[in-house]
């Protein structure tokens, strides 16, 4: 049997070199498992956003879908109310004579106004007949005359 060898001593430099190739391996393998680590994460974070996102806008939907039931609900409140006060207006003026086509004068007198129309119909209009009379503004120009009569 031939005589065994020792095994050969590697050299300072050959020690090196492997402990440097260990290194850069060691090394490329963390980066390598960063960047994977990285990318799941990314992909983690956008899969939660997506989902929270997701949650979100079905919060915002039920919000939204609510809002727009109540905006009906009060729409039809206030033309229920604005049908209510119309007929309160009319109710209350249901004892007002309107006079449309008067030509408007300076410095006129409306209960006067009144008694001479009530004298071209015949009608004999004394001032305790007059609660109150006066011009209303209008947009066509045209002004009519609103008597508030005591006695109708």
């Amino acid at each position: 049997m031939p005589p065994k060898k020792k095994p050969a001593q590697l050299s300072q430099e050959a020690k090196s070199k492997i402990s440097e190739i260990a290194t850069s391996t060691t090394m490329l393998s963390i980066a390598a498992f960063e960047e994977i680590l990285d990318k799941r994460l990314k992909t983690h974070t956008k899969e939660l956003d997506n989902a929270l996102v997701k949650k979100e806008n079905s919060h915002l939907k039920l919000g939204n879908a609510q809002l727009n039931i109540l905006a009906k609900e009060m729409a039809d409140r206030i033309s229920k109310l604005e049908e209510d006060q119309e007929n309160i207006n009319l109710y209350s003026r249901r004892d007002y004579l309107e006079f449309h086509g008067v030509p408007d004068t300076l410095d006129e007198n409306t209960d006067e106004l009144v008694k001479q129309i009530g004298d071209l119909m015949a009608v004999e209009v004394k001032p305790s007949d007059i609660s109150t009379s006066h011009r209303l503004p209008s947009k066509r120009g045209v002004i009519p005359t609103i008597i508030d009569p005591y006695n109708y």
